[in-house]
């Protein structure tokens, strides 16, 4: 081949994700593509095929896209660009074989995600959802260890004021909340309630 045309010294990268993968080529041309076929072949078969050289004639032979069976073409090329990217014929090629084709001079942003079985492309402008922020945010519990907290931070817990939170300091450490029952005035309703209020732990 032409050793000095930079096309020839492409890198192609085969991504796997479980059962999800996708062939990215690159600037590979139909040389290219033989010798990946000659010497790489069970690594060629792909969901997402991003085709080589901007969709250019030169590249995604019908044996090359035979062996990559992809069942969808990313074509990254410039909006009226002076080559005429991508090609008819490769266009043509790619729908013959039932591919859906995607193309960023059409679609802006393509961005594809997967779970490793299933995937999905996104385009712009649908890519980027506005996202309402929450207007009346729930605040974040304060939680109180009773072995540790100050007195003003116990009397953040249900049925806790000065006196109650004066002996819970005089008597822990605790090793459950079921001991706040030695508390003067906390029975197992109360218990039950600071339990529920999910503010007290032991620690």
């Amino acid at each position: 081949g032409a050793s000095g045309d930079i096309h020839y010294m492409n890198l192609a990268l085969n991504v796997e994700f479980n059962e999800f993968s996708a062939l990215i080529t690159g600037d590979a041309e139909k040389e290219s593509e033989n010798a990946m076929i000659d010497n790489a072949s069970e690594y060629l078969p792909s969901d997402i095929l991003k085709v080589g050289h901007h969709g250019s004639r030169t590249s995604t032979s019908q044996e090359f896209l035979e062996v990559v069976s992809p069942s969808t073409a990313v074509i990254q090329v410039g909006e009226d660009n002076r080559y005429g990217h991508p090609h008819e014929e490769v266009l043509n090629r790619l729908a013959m074989a039932g591919v859906d084709i995607y193309r960023t001079d059409i679609s802006g942003t393509i961005v594809i995600t997967s779970d490793g079985i299933d995937y999905k492309v996104d385009t712009d402008p649908y890519f980027h959802e506005p996202v309402d922020p929450d207007p009346d945010p729930e605040p974040a519990l304060t939680r109180v260890n009773i072995n540790t907290a100050s007195i003003e931070n116990l009397q953040e817990i249900v049925h806790i004021g000065e006196a109650r939170a004066q002996e819970i300091i005089e008597i822990r450490p605790f090793t459950s909340l079921d001991q706040l029952t030695q508390v003067s005035g906390i029975g197992p309703a109360r218990l039950q309630d600071i339990k529920d209020e999910g503010i007290a732990y032991v620690e």
